[in-house]
């Protein structure tokens, strides 16, 4: 065990009332960290999950821009973040920030599954074949769930691997827990 300082622990409590969708308390204490330290990572943590919750994306994408930069420990900020980050038709420039979060995400996090498979397929697109294997990391880590084995269906597909995909396609049908999974699990068959 160890002594928190008084600014580390406000922000935790911050992110606690975030979390709980108490957003004057959680506000209250992100005040009282910034108090004691201007630089306490987890107070923008949870600053962007109130933002998040209350639709304020542009304030949610700043709050965990600025943990990243304050080098915060939160798998979820970094996450989250891509999350923000991504655009459609994305440039080789938007998927390196993206990689770059996704890869904060699991490092921070080893079992997170979610971000080791979507970091798979970013991978995959910025020209490193190998990224797949990150996606069947995320299978081993949640078999149960239908998007990873999307993913690796549809990144196998593109690399000319038509029997892989099929039956990683096949496994996500299997899987489905609604009509859009299904329907791009048919498409992948």
């Amino acid at each position: 065990l160890r002594k928190l300082a008084p600014a580390e622990s406000a922000s935790q409590r911050a992110m606690f009332h975030a979390a709980m969708n108490r957003p004057v308390e959680a506000r209250a204490a992100i005040a009282e960290a910034r108090k004691g330290d201007p630089k306490a990572a987890a107070s923008y943590v949870a600053e962007g999950l109130i933002a998040d919750r209350e639709d304020k994306t542009d304030e949610a994408r700043a709050a965990y821009t600025k943990a990243a930069e304050l080098e915060t420990t939160n798998a979820f900020a970094y996450y989250r973040l891509a999350q923000l980050t991504w655009q459609p038709n994305a440039s080789k420039e938007t998927l390196a920030a993206v990689e770059q979060h996704l890869t904060k995400a699991v490092g921070f996090n080893t079992r997170f599954a979610a971000a080791y498979a979507w970091l798979g397929e970013v991978r995959v697109y910025l020209g490193n074949p190998d990224g797949i294997g990150l996606i069947r990391r995320a299978i081993t880590l949640d078999p149960t769930e239908a998007r990873y084995r999307l993913r690796a269906a549809s990144v196998l597909m593109n690399q000319g691997k038509p029997v892989e995909a099929r039956a990683d396609a096949q496994t996500a049908l299997a899987l489905a827990e609604g009509d859009q999974e299904r329907q791009e699990a048919q498409r992948l068959l």
